[in-house]
């Protein structure tokens, strides 16, 4: 189910198992596309310091960038900004650097699962935007803090424009 200017969240249902013929009667969610706001999705975060994707006993970033893959494909007219940040250790500049690297690296992820690389634009923020401040970070006991970090080294995304074509081979 497609409208323009909304983004499809699909359903999907199987009928293995069914014996006898069935009427399936389904609803469609769609949400109105606000172009350049931050969308929620699946934790995508890193390791101090990398550009690896995080994946421990708690969080597995490559399963949450599952989630673009499914929302890029049911939503072919879509080009998203991957934003990638970092905590505010090291210096600006080299947080800069490591926080495009990390977006590069969710974009090599959606490419691999078959998602255009033209669909999908990375960019890194550093230390500039973090989510936790470092004076809340600060006020925390000692054995929080690290969660706090870590919780600043992520990305997010924003869609950018809905007008994106698939171009014929």
């Amino acid at each position: 189910m497609k409208k323009e200017g909304f983004i499809s969240v699909g359903d999907r249902f199987s009928s293995i198992g069914l014996t006898e013929s069935t009427t399936f009667a389904m609803e469609y969610f769609l949400k109105e596309i606000i172009l350049e706001k931050e969308y929620p999705m699946p934790l995508v975060l890193y390791p101090l310091g990398s550009a690896d994707l995080l994946i421990d006993e708690t969080i597995n970033s490559a399963d949450s960038l599952s989630y673009l893959v499914d929302l890029l494909t049911l939503n072919e007219n879509l080009v998203i900004q991957l934003e990638s940040h970092t905590d505010s250790r090291g210096t600006s500049s080299s947080n800069k650097d490591l926080s495009q690297r990390r977006a590069v690296t969710c974009v090599s992820f959606l490419v691999s699962k078959g998602i255009a690389t033209d669909r999908i634009i990375p960019v890194g923020h550093g230390e500039d935007q973090l989510k936790i401040t470092n004076a809340e970070i600060a006020a925390m006991p000692a054995d929080q803090r690290e969660a706090a970090h870590k919780e600043n080294r992520r990305t997010v995304f924003k869609i950018v424009r809905f007008d994106y074509l698939l171009t014929p081979e």
